[in-house]
């Protein structure tokens, strides 16, 4: 198919962000293109936990991540990690600042746990109306020790204030609710929640923007924006193409593209692990093992464990010390996987902005160019939410109030790295 050399509106990044922008758009009427540099959803969105939960939805700079980041610090297989790198010193800097500011980290969670219930929402409008594959059999929790019995009394203070229903279960309650789990001693099970294969997802998402009347290129990568009056000029490997606005959701790469546009984007792409078991015994539904920091995720024909978040590592590299760690967790936890090989490994970074609260809205002083990325593990959850914004804003809704804590802007004057 022959890449258009016009479009209304250009979508950059074939992620969940990205095609679900596009089918929110296409829906509302406007002409879509939707690019990306590899196949539909094969990026950051292909190797999720799968989880589309509120409960989880949390800033990522917050006290107790930075906690995390330094005890681990000399633990290569210590579920978040960071690397000595000097080219990680100014986002790290960010960070640390962003992680100790008062009540920041709490209000900035109160915020994305409330998007977030009003994405899973939509979730459910859209596996109705497209067949997306959402499963609502609730998400299980399970810990080991008495701290994390503390913990998880804490989390379900705060979700029930959120109107999140929970259900706290002892150790028979777990055993009888999902027989393969091994040493539950405490468990929460949150009975709202779901999940969906996410490259399942975002491939469904995609079609159904094609059936809605975007066009979908993939295999092409854009290499530079140029804002000007009348529009956004996008400089591909296939050519230039002319467009009316553009919508930048290319995961870690949004960060280059927002240069052209005057906006700096603090991003680390953060390094994330799955490992998956095919044929194995799998739970009725996903479980957070509390100890380990790992989610086992049941998918068709196969098991996934997700854990670990590693900066300041080679992107491309695999830690197998960090494969290891997620294997042993599922060993100790679920019977079956003992001795079990895996059928498939994974790494691939996540965007990670330097507050760790995603990035939408327009670019200033540039209104053609809308940003939407840096949702860290939220892309899945948060897509469809996220699409509404967007649709919103390429219609010309003043958003600046409701989205301010998203405002690609904030990050002004912020070295880039």
């Amino acid at each position: 198919m022959e890449v258009p050399r016009t479009t209304e509106i250009a979508v950059i990044g074939a992620g969940a962000i990205g095609a679900s922008a596009a089918l929110q758009l296409a829906l509302a009427g406007r002409e879509v293109l939707l690019l990306d540099r590899g196949a539909v959803g094969q990026g950051a969105s292909a190797g999720t936990a799968c989880l589309i939960t509120p409960s989880h939805a949390e800033r990522l700079a917050n006290p107790e991540a930075l906690k995390e980041g330094i005890r681990f610090l000399r633990d290569p297989a210590g579920p978040l990690s960071i690397r000595p790198n000097p080219r990680l010193l100014p986002w790290l800097t960010r960070f640390t600042a962003a992680s100790v500011r008062g009540g920041a980290a709490h209000d900035g969670t109160d915020l994305l746990r409330k998007w977030a219930i009003e994405s899973v929402a939509l979730h459910r409008e859209w596996s109705a109306s497209h067949q997306t594959g959402l499963v609502e059999n609730g998400v299980l929790n399970v810990w080991a020790t008495a701290s994390g019995d503390e913990h998880r009394h804490r989390w379900a203070d705060a979700h029930r204030a959120a109107g999140l229903e929970v259900q706290l279960l002892d150790a028979g309650e777990v055993q009888e609710l999902e027989p393969l789990v091994r040493g539950a001693q405490y468990g929460s099970l949150y009975p709202g929640e779901a999940h969906v294969d996410s490259l399942g997802f975002v491939q469904v998402v995609a079609r159904a923007a094609e059936t809605a009347g975007a066009r979908v290129m993939t295999g092409v990568d854009t290499l530079r924006l140029t804002p000007g009056p009348s529009g956004v000029r996008l400089d591909t490997t296939a050519g230039p193409i002319q467009a009316s606005q553009v919508v930048v959701a290319a995961g870690v790469w949004s960060s280059r593209l927002a240069r052209d546009a005057g906006v700096t984007l603090p991003m680390w792409p953060a390094k994330g692990y799955h490992v998956e078991y095919a044929g194995a015994a799998s739970p009725q539904r996903p479980i957070f093992l509390g100890e380990s920091r790992v989610v086992a995720t049941p998918l068709a024909g196969r098991v996934r464990l997700a854990g670990t978040l590693e900066f300041g590592a080679d992107p491309d590299a695999v830690d197998y010390r960090r494969v290891d760690a997620i294997t042993r967790a599922g060993a100790t936890w679920l019977d079956g996987l003992a001795g079990a090989t895996p059928s498939a490994v994974w790494r691939g970074p996540r965007p990670v902005t330097a507050d760790g609260m995603p990035m939408v809205g327009r670019a200033p002083g540039n209104e053609r160019v809308i940003i939407a990325a840096g949702h860290a593990m939220l892309g899945i959850v948060m897509a469809p939410v996220t699409a509404v914004w967007v649709e919103r804003l390429a219609r010309g809704e003043d958003l600046d109030a409701e989205l301010a804590p998203l405002a690609p802007g904030r990050f002004h004057g912020f070295p880039r790295r």
